[in-house]
Parts: structure tokens; C-alpha cells; sequence
């Protein structure tokens, strides 16, 4: 179904009248405009998980479309309280996730010093003798440096007179300023038969430095989240993706998507306190199938969800 454009004034009157949004004034109105404005309307309203009441089907063209029902009135302020607390939420997880990959890369610029030495290599051998699995083929393929180099001269050359300078001669800088999921890329990559990631994980476990995960997909999964917050994507959408791609993989593959985003957010929360303190198993990320459009359902009410866990 094409999504239609509206203009403010009428996103509010569809806002009130299709999401059953009750307004106590003028005020909330433009309170809501200015919402929409600073946090998108899309991020706000990935609280109508939440809000609906259950979901209606219809068939248009031959195609099965599905939409949501709110049988229960939701005041703005309700609404406004509880967006301001996934947004603080999602801050938090935020800030948490980007230290969370400044120091994974500066754990990996040691395993480099560390490997490079043991196997008396330098890191161009490195780079160039890793191997990458090629889905269409099921076969190992070498390992594309092409984004690397994209990378790297939009990071460096692009400021440097000095064209020439060699990521290679520079691996502790490239680790830096190459994104979250380039790394993963090289992670994920073979080198001699053996999975980097494995190899790095290894290496942290002898001291206990830092956790990684005990597989790629663990690690995967919060690079996906890393990326999502930092594209201001809402944290419900995150868990929604994950719940949308177990439904699409179902009998396809044995992986449970939904449950991998709540951990990668457990872990990033554990972080975020040292892991001095765990995600709560009551907490709304842990129950998200609990609330998802059960809004008045088995004793669900929104304005009492837990958001601020």
C-alpha cells in the first residue's frame, strides 16, 4: 500500500483519529508537532507496539495487508512520558554502544601487535591473506579490501598532501577510523583455516579483558544495534525487525532474531554498569513479545509499562 505524505496540521488530525490519540489541548497539539519535528514521527509512534489494541486484516488487490486497531484511548501525555523515557533509554544504550566499540577496537589493535608478532608477519601478509565465505558460491573467496580503501582515503588521504601513505604501514590508525561493521567484516573473515573472531576471542579470554561474545552473531548483532541507534532508529524497531525476521526465516533457519537483539541490548546495558548490574527479566526489552500489540490485553496497560529500565 503506498504511503501517503501528509502535512503536519493533517498528520495531527490522522494522529487523533487513527492512533485514537486524545489530546487535552491545543498546547499537547503543538507540543506533538514539535515532537515530530526534533524525534521523527516514525521513532515516536514505534510506540503504537505498544498502545494497539491487536491488529485487522484486509485483503486489497489480491495482497494481504495488516494494520493495527486502538480500541483504547491513549492520552498525549501518556504518550509523551513514555516516548521521553525510551528516548533516555535509548541515549543511554547509545553512549554505552559507542564506548563499547572504541574499546573492542582498541582490544583488537593489541591483539594485531600481539598475533603479527607470534606468526612474524606484518600486517599487509595479514590483510592479504584473509579469506571471506561467499554465500553464492558456499565458497571461501579472498577477502574484498575495497571498502578498506574507501575507507581509508576518506578518513586520511582526503586531509593528507601524503598520497602515498599505506594503511598498512598505519594499521593502528585504520583500526580507529574504520567503521563498526568493517571491523566485523575482518572478524568475521578466515585467517589460516581460523575465524579471526575466533582468534581475537582467544586472545581476550586469557586475561579476561573484554567480551565479545562467544560467537560472530553475538558480536553481529550489536553492530546492528550500534547502527540503528546511531541512525536514531528507536529501540522497539530494532526488537520489531527482529520479530518480522522470524517470522520471514521461519523453517529457513533455526536462528531466533528476536532473541538475539534482546541480548545484544542486555549486553550493552550490562556494559553500560560494569556489569555490575543485569537487565531485569520483567523489563519490557526481555518481555517484548509480552507487550507487543497487547494494549488492555491479560492486564497490559501502556501508561504502566516499565520504559525506563
Amino acid at each position: 500500500m503506498k504511503k501517503i505524505i501528509l502535512n503536519m496540521n493533517d498528520l495531527i488530525k490522522f494522529i487523533e483519529t487513527n492512533k485514537n490519540i486524545n489530546f487535552k489541548s491545543d498546547t499537547e497539539r503543538k507540543r506533538l508537532k514539535n515532537m515530530i519535528e526534533k524525534y521523527d514521527y516514525s521513532n515516536i509512534f514505534s510506540l503504537k507496539y505498544f498502545f494497539a489494541t491487536g491488529r485487522i486484516s484486509k485483503i486489497n488487490n489480491g495482497i494481504k495487508e495488516y494494520s493495527f486497531r486502538y480500541d483504547k484511548k491513549t492520552k498525549y501525555k501518556d504518550l509523551e512520558k513514555q516516548y521521553l523515557k525510551l528516548l533516555k533509554l535509548e541515549n543511554k544504550i547509545r553512549e554505552a554502544v559507542l564506548i563499547y566499540e572504541t574499546e573492542l577496537k582498541s582490544h583488537f589493535k593489541f591483539f594485531l601487535e600481539d598475533f603479527l608478532k607470534i606468526q612474524n608477519i606484518d600486517f599487509h601478509f595479514f590483510i592479504n591473506n584473509l579469506l571471506e565465505f561467499d554465500f553464492s558460491t558456499k565458497q571461501f573467496k579472498k577477502f574484498e579490501l575495497t571498502e578498506i580503501e574507501k575507507e581509508w582515503k576518506r578518513q586520511i588521504l582526503a586531509y593528507s598532501p601524503n598520497s602515498y601513505i599505506d594503511y598498512c604501514d598505519y594499521y593502528h590508525l585504520l583500526i580507529k577510523i574504520l567503521s563498526f561493521g568493517t571491523i566485523g567484516k575482518i572478524l568475521d573473515a578466515n585467517y589460516d583455516n581460523k575465524k579471526v573472531f575466533t582468534l581475537f576471542y582467544n586472545y581476550l579470554k586469557r586475561d579476561n579483558k573484554f567480551s565479545i561474545g562467544k560467537i560472530f552473531k553475538d558480536l553481529e548483532t550489536i553492530i546492528i544495534l550500534r547502527n540503528g541507534l546511531c541512525h536514531k532508529e528507536s529501540l522497539i524497531i530494532f526488537l520489531e525487525k527482529g520479530f518480522r525476521k522470524n517470522i520471514l526465516m521461519k523453517g529457513k533457519s533455526s536462528r531466533n532474531y528476536l532473541l538475539e537483539r534482546i541480548n545484544a541490548i542486555s549486553k550493552i546495558y550490562e556494559y553500560c554498569y560494569n556489569y555490575s548490574k543485569k537487565l531485569d527479566s520483567s523489563s519490557w526489552v526481555k518481555n517484548y513479545l509480552k507487550y507487543r500489540i497487547s494494549n488492555g490485553v491479560n492486564g497490559n496497560n501502556f501508561k504502566k509499562i516499565k520504559i525506563d529500565i
